[in-house]
């Protein structure tokens, strides 16, 4: 269990990016253009919860 503001905010925004990313390709794979964007998005998302999980894991 995260203990610190910044990994949950992490966990959180990588789970998000996830289900985000996911979602975004089988609309992708769907035919809908606009869907890509989906993955696009998620990407900066991801790399933020990343951070977020790196500044917790530098503090202790």
């Amino acid at each position: 269990m995260p203990r610190s503001i910044a990994a949950v905010v992490g966990v959180l925004l990588v789970a998000t990016a996830v289900i985000v990313a996911i979602a975004g390709t089988a609309l992708v794979a769907a035919g809908a253009e606009i869907a890509f964007l989906l993955v696009l998005v998620a990407l900066p998302v991801f790399v933020t919860g990343i951070g977020a999980l790196a500044v917790d894991a530098g503090r202790r």
